[in-house]
């Protein structure tokens, strides 16, 4: 196992296969760009295996690996999870805007937990009904522990729509239908219908969050004013398409919103 504070240490103990905690247990004065101290979005990119604020926390991942694991990753190992990367928190005069992951999509040297092949399994066409369930499962796990928190209530539990040249089709439809919540489940987005070309294809941050601004919509017969709602992607790479998409809904009027990637 590796313990560290930088991006640095991440890649060290990737490179080795080795298990990585990546540690918060101070604020950095300055940032370092030699290795990565100060910088919060580099080592979470990286892909460490665990997050800890504190020793106690370093402590019980220690003891209790499994238990600790990113939420799918867990569930692909046959236990239970809540865990997720924080990748970024708005916190606004009356509303706020989350964004968390739930497992890593690495398929270069990783750790034993790493699971980039059910990354690869969402856009395969041949993919099981056991992957679907237990991707599912996890999925249904995650929301039923935000729900459980009574300080926030949701309105609508949704997802990024597949567009209609995806494969398989209805790659995200699917698993969305498959998930159990309370939460009342409604397609909200839909994309246009003469695309020529993907998201895939565009070379940076800024010319993604073009594409999705361009050729994905909120319907128009949907009341979204003051509702909070839950949305799943299936990866989140540079960000683009969550925060273009809460961009959408928060002129729309839509209050909170809790951005959940599958993959990251």
């Amino acid at each position: 196992m590796v313990i560290g504070d930088s991006w640095l240490d991440i890649e060290f103990g990737r490179k080795l296969n080795f298990v990585t905690i990546f540690t918060k247990l101070y604020t950095a004065s300055h940032t370092d760009e030699r290795d990565g101290i100060g910088q919060d979005w580099k080592p979470l990119k990286s892909g460490p295996t665990f997050y800890a604020n504190s020793f106690l926390e370093i402590n019980n991942i220690i003891e209790n690996p499994t238990s600790n694991l990113l939420c799918l990753e867990a569930e692909f190992k046959n236990f239970s999870s809540v865990q997720s990367v924080k990748f970024k928190t708005d916190k606004h005069q009356n509303r706020f805007i989350i964004y968390r992951a739930l497992a890593r999509q690495h398929n270069g040297e990783c750790d034993k937990f790493a699971i980039a092949d059910k990354y690869f399994q969402i856009g395969n066409p041949n993919r099981t009904q056991n992957f679907l369930d237990t991707l599912s499962s996890g999925i249904s796990n995650y929301i039923e522990h935000i729900y459980s928190n009574k300080k926030y209530s949701w309105d609508i539990f949704t997802f990024v729509t597949d567009k209609e040249t995806t494969i398989p089709q209805n790659k995200m439809k699917e698993i969305f239908e498959k998930v159990d919540t309370k939460i009342h489940k409604q397609q909200i987005f839909t994309w246009k219908t003469d695309l020529t070309t993907s998201i895939r294809n565009c070379p940076d941050y800024h010319h993604r969050k073009d594409f999705v601004k361009e050729n994905i919509n909120v319907i128009d017969n949907i009341d979204l004013k003051g509702k909070s709602i839950i949305i799943i992607d299936d990866q989140f790479t540079t960000g683009a398409t969550a925060f273009e998409i809460t961009a959408k809904l928060i002129n729309k009027g839509v209050k909170n919103i809790f951005f959940i990637a599958l993959f990251y």
